[in-house]
């Protein structure tokens, strides 16, 4: 939707960066042409829990076989949300069809006939295609697991509970995410919910947060309160729909020179020494 280069110019610019790129399940562009055309990046692949496992698998070995170095499972979301932009029915229903029309299921093309994940429409919508498996427990994570040597990093934790069970089914990181918040409604966000999650994993594993990174002091204070890492979506595609690849890498090049522009005013001369007392809840000062 942002740019005909799609995915495989926000690998490149991700490459150039020397940093990671998580490819979408539901990709425009194969695992095998960013495996091909991006060789030496950081690549993971997010997988869904599919209710047939075989396409389950078959996507991870396709990640293992085009050198992609980690699956990111979404566990938080066993169905669609309660999307009130879909309520819009005629418009959505417009605006669905032009992307499918264009582009196709992207790489899931291939399992939609013969492994009973057919498109299901409802009000015209392709509302699911059976990518979900909203009766999957902990269990089909321990199953991956067993599957694959590639490192799993579980996606979609909010708690400290969920982030121990993580760690106790095989996980070698965590993702505090809410979905973008497209979810389900009312979910903290996840800046709040990280400090809870990294006191409880403490340095069992390494956790890292996407939602609402938009700059570089967003970047510190995820980094002050114990991420190793965030993530960042619509960024991106500002900076792909703007000018493909060179927007993406721009983009990257803002965030990290307006981290390195917040370390200097806090006195941070390394990642090292941002500690989370560089960070405190508006309330603290609302109460003056």
């Amino acid at each position: 939707m942002a740019h005909p280069d799609a995915e495989v110019a926000t690998a490149k610019a991700a490459e150039k960066m020397g940093t990671c790129m998580v490819l979408s399940q539901h990709a425009n562009k194969s695992l095998e042409e960013l495996g091909a055309k991006t060789p030496n990046g950081l690549k993971w692949l997010n997988l869904y829990l599919f209710p047939n496992r075989t396409v389950t698998l078959d996507l991870v070995r396709r990640a293992e076989r085009s050198n992609f170095k980690g699956i990111a499972v979404t566990i938080d979301n066993p169905s669609l949300g309660n999307l009130k932009r879909l309520h819009n029915q005629e418009e959505t229903t417009v605006y669905y069809r032009r992307i499918i029309d264009s582009h196709g299921y992207g790489h899931l093309e291939k399992y939609l006939k013969g492994y009973d994940m057919g498109p299901t429409l409802q009000s015209g919508l392709p509302r699911d295609i059976k990518i979900t498996d909203p009766s999957a427990t902990w269990e089909y994570v321990d199953w991956l697991r067993s599957k694959t040597s590639l490192p799993i990093i579980v996606k979609g934790v909010l708690t400290a509970e969920d982030a121990m069970l993580a760690i106790n089914h095989g996980a070698s990181a965590v993702i505090v995410s809410n979905h973008g918040g497209r979810g389900l409604d009312s979910v903290p966000a996840t800046i709040e919910a990280l400090p809870e999650v990294v006191k409880a994993i403490g340095d069992r594993v390494e956790v890292y947060v996407d939602g609402g990174i938009r700059n570089g002091i967003d970047v510190f204070k995820a980094l002050a309160l114990g991420a190793k890492a965030v993530f960042v979506g619509r960024p991106i595609l500002y900076g792909l729909a703007h000018s493909g690849e060179e927007g993406v890498h721009n983009i990257l090049e803002i965030l990290k020179s307006e981290l390195i522009r917040t370390m200097r005013f806090t006195g941070c001369r390394s990642l090292s020494d941002i500690k989370p007392s560089f960070v405190v809840h508006q309330s603290h000062y609302a109460k003056l």
